[in-house]
This record gives structure tokens, C-alpha cells and sequence, in this order.
């Protein structure tokens, strides 16, 4: 163990469950600062950490927290007092952005309550990635695409934590049909992607800042109608849940770069049958929540196994 260089030392780490991680820390001095190192920490953190929304309404965030100015760790100092509704723009890593009665954006953490306002842009989509920098402290960007006058052109502007001004990425994106749908946005392999109404994918590189278009499979439904989908990133792979009353599937873009999609599971031992409406909240390749409602109820969530398919 004491031969092996970090790379393969941070795979095996990250398989371990996080308690056999700490442990791990007393087998050696090498051990101890290598796993005490800020950035093994901040990567360690982001692997262990989520967080688990449900709601009945998922487009609006009821959450109340006392928020403090950043860079503060008093918990004494005023809160600042605001709407008691937010909209859900994205998340990422932990962060979250919401807009504030189409005011103004809000970067916050919800964990150490701090946050950054933005200025509002006339928005057709946003979207939230971030890196970390360290185990407290994180660089995000939000990507804001407008659509240009009088004609099919979309503008990309770009603004990050460190420089909170709106600036104009030179790329831009022509489409004659660019309706997107309310699925949230997903930050993986350096971009960030937006699911269209035409059952495709736009992909928007924050380092190049390229832009392109994944198309879905052509066995895919139509999705995100009543909120029966759910869009996100498990084990590092594009993931889309396709909900009806006879199945659940799951589709994972195995090859990124080939865009090839593959039908990973298909569930058929629905519960409950009799609920309609089926809310995917949260998949992590082992398990599915699921919210199941009739029309004007709250209805009952479901974990679902999927190896044993129960």
C-alpha cells in the first residue's frame, strides 16, 4: 500500500465507506496527510454529500433558514430577511440557485447558510456548475441563455463567484425550435446540459465554451410531461427515468463522446398501480424514490430496489 501512487489510492478510497475512510488514517503518516489534505477532503466531501428535495410542488423551494453575510461564521450576526418562496433554478455540488420573485438570483449553501445574490437577466434557461476549490470553499459559474431578437439566435452569457459580472460568451446557438423543458439542469464532464422539448440535449462546455446537441434514443418516450422523468448523473453517466403506470426504465448515456444510450433497467413491479402520477425525486443506480399521487392528493412515496427489483 505504501508503493501506491494517489490516483490509484483516491479510487480505492473513494469505494470505502466514509467511516473505513477515517479509520484509514491511522495506518500510516502518508495515510493521515493524504487524507487529511484539503483537496482529497473537498472531493471526499462532494462524493458523501447530497441533498434530497421532495415536494409537491417541486418548481417552488419552501425552506426557511437563517442566512448570514458570506465569509461569516457567526451564527450571531442579523440575518437577512427574504420571500418566503423561491424558485428552483438548478443545483450542484450542495449549492443551490434560486430566483427571488424575479428580482434577483441566489447562490446559497444551505449546509453553512451562506450566499451570493446575482443580478436578474432576462433568462429562456440557467443553469449552476461548480468546482471545489477546497473542503469549504467552492468556484461556481451560472450559465444564462438568452434568446436575441428577431430572429432563431441564442446568446450565452457567463458569470462566476470570483468576478460577479455578466459577461457574453462569443458562442452562439441557432435552432428553429428551442423549447425547453422544466427538467433541471445537469453539470457533468466539464458542461452543462439542458433537456429540449424535441427530446434532445443541449450541452454548453464551460472551458471551450462550445456548444452541441445530444440526441436521445429513438426508443426514448416523450419526456418530462407531468414531471414523469428525472434527469441527473449516477456513477458519472448522463441518466434519464422514464415513468408510466406499467413501467419505470432507466437509459444511461453509456458512451459520452459516441453519444450511445442504453436501456439499464426496466422496472415492472409497480406499486400501487392505482396512482397516476409517478415523481421520480432521486436515483443513485441502487435505489428510486419515488413520489406517487393522484391528481389533487399528496399521495405516498416508494423506495424502490433495483437489483432485486421490489
Amino acid at each position: 500500500m505504501e508503493d501506491l501512487c494517489n490516483n490509484p489510492l483516491d479510487d480505492i478510497l473513494f469505494r470505502l465507506p466514509l467511516k473505513s475512510v477515517v479509520t484509514c488514517k491511522s495506518i500510516s503518516k502518508r495515510f493521515n496527510t493524504f487524507i487529511s489534505d484539503p483537496g482529497f477532503e473537498a472531493k471526499l466531501f462532494l462524493r458523501y454529500s447530497c441533498i434530497f428535495h421532495c415536494a409537491h410542488d417541486w418548481a417552488e423551494f419552501y425552506f426557511k433558514v437563517p442566512l448570514y453575510p458570506p465569509n461569516s461564521n457567526k451564527e450571531t450576526e442579523s440575518s437577512v430577511t427574504l420571500p418566503r418562496c423561491f424558485k428552483l433554478l438548478a443545483y450542484c455540488s450542495g449549492l443551490l440557485l434560486l430566483r427571488l420573485l424575479k428580482k434577483s438570483f441566489l447562490v446559497l449553501n444551505p449546509v453553512t447558510k451562506r450566499y451570493q445574490f446575482i443580478e436578474n437577466k432576462n433568462c429562456v434557461v440557467i443553469g449552476l456548475a461548480v468546482e471545489p476549490i477546497s473542503s469549504s470553499l467552492h468556484y461556481y459559474k451560472v450559465v444564462c441563455i438568452r434568446k436575441l431578437p428577431r430572429d432563431d439566435t441564442y446568446q450565452f452569457d457567463i458569470i462566476s463567484s470570483d468576478i460577479l459580472s455578466w459577461r457574453k460568451s462569443s458562442t452562439k446557438f441557432t435552432s428553429m425550435s428551442c423549447n425547453f423543458s422544466d427538467a433541471l439542469p445537469i453539470y457533468a464532464h466539464g458542461s452543462l446540459h439542458w433537456i429540449r422539448k424535441r427530446n434532445d440535449i443541449l450541452v454548453f462546455h464551460l472551458k471551450k465554451e462550445e456548444a452541441r446537441i445530444i440526441k436521445f434514443h429513438q426508443n426514448l418516450p416523450l419526456l418530462f410531461e407531468n414531471w414523469t422523468s428525472w434527469f441527473g448523473v449516477v456513477n458519472a453517466l448522463l441518466t434519464i427515468i422514464s415513468t408510466s403506470r406499467e413501467e419505470i426504465s432507466v437509459w444511461i448515456l453509456n458512451d459520452y463522446k459516441k453519444v450511445e444510450w442504453v436501456l439499464k433497467t426496466r422496472i415492472t413491479n409497480i406499486l400501487n398501480s392505482e396512482w397516476p402520477i409517478r415523481i421520480p425525486s432521486f436515483y443513485d443506480g441502487e435505489r428510486l424514490v419515488m413520489h406517487q399521487r393522484k391528481l389533487g392528493q399528496h399521495g405516498e412515496v416508494w423506495m424502490y430496489d433495483i437489483a432485486p427489483d421490489k
